[in-house]
């Protein structure tokens, strides 16, 4: 027996910022062979970097895995791939996970009933658009058993419908939990940015005072020299215009050619007129002689 049908998919297209993957349901196939029932449909979609290779895995109802290597050929990287394979007539529902450069795109869904049966259904639909419309009294046991099938079919259907929502649900549960770890990242992050800033702006005002003292301090140090050198540069000016002064003030004296020892004092005098020529105290050779036989010393104040 050969036929071709379409089955029913739960999950055309998933997508994520790795890129995104589409299950074309008009692709899927299958048909009756003697070696058992090959399935063969197409994945599309595109990736944001092309640099790596893509992985399509099918994992069957029992669990079998069956998987197809793929390179980006489109330059805005879209992709087209076929993926066929002997499946050994399992019903059920089929997992297809998409990845790119070892990260994950989504996972695809869909479900096929038993083959043989579907087939026979196929025919039998086929058959009854000939046949004339049944009363509700007429309903035969294979009818009946029509009605079971269907009846199995939904709840087959309902059952992949609760598992897709529930891993939709998982998937946006773990995207939430990861955009809230990122924001509080980002939030930690910015604290830690902010604290740096403080930080180096508190050590660019240190540096500030401490430069602006130093300088104070220069400033101050060389004010005090030159306070000092003006203070030296004024005394030593004094000092040297009071020995002007008293220079200018000495009498000057007259030399002979011939000496005149001095006359001792008499005991009957009462005044001596002895001659110095320099201070008997301090030997300076400013000694001053006063017309009554005095001499006073204006350098260490002797008077005698």
């Amino acid at each position: 027996m050969i036929g071709v049908m379409v089955p029913n998919v739960f999950a055309e297209t998933v997508s994520n910022n790795i890129g995104s993957a589409t299950l074309d349901e008009n692709s899927i196939k299958i048909k009756g062979t003697d070696g058992g029932y090959c399935q063969q449909f197409l994945v599309s979609g595109h990736v944001e970097n092309r640099e790596g290779r893509g992985q399509i895995i099918v994992v069957t109802p029992s669990g079998n895995s069956h998987w197809k290597n793929f390179f980006i050929a489109g330059v805005d990287g879209s992709f087209a791939h076929y993926v066929p394979f002997v499946v050994c007539k399992e019903s059920g529902v089929y997992n297809v996970l998409v990845s790119y450069g070892g990260n994950d795109i989504g996972t695809l869904q869909y479900s096929i009933l038993d083959y043989e049966q579907l087939l026979n259904d196929q025919e039998k639909e086929s058959k009854s658009k000939q046949l004339p419309t049944v009363e509700p009294d007429d309903i035969t046991p294979e009818d009946k058993t029509s009605e079971q099938r269907a009846a199995e079919k939904k709840a087959v259907e309902k059952k992949a419908a609760e598992q897709r929502a529930a891993e939709k649900k998982a998937v946006e549960k773990k995207a939430a939990e990861q955009r809230a770890a990122e924001k509080k990242a980002a939030e930690q992050r910015a604290i830690e940015q902010r604290a740096a800033e403080k930080k180096a702006a508190e050590q660019r005002a240190e540096a500030a005072i401490r430069a602006a003292e130093a300088k104070a301090a220069q400033d101050t140090f060389n004010f005090l020299i030159i306070v000092g050198a003006v203070i030296i540069i004024i005394s030593l000016w004094i000092i040297v215009k009071k020995r002007k002064n008293q220079k200018s003030s000495t009498p000057q004296r007259t030399t002979t050619n011939t000496y005149s020892p001095p006359t001792p004092p008499s005991a009957n005098t009462e005044s001596s007129t002895m001659f110095f020529y320099e201070c008997p105290k301090c030997h300076s050779a400013d000694i001053q002689n006063n017309p009554d036989g005095s001499v006073n010393c204006p350098d260490c104040g002797y008077r005698g």
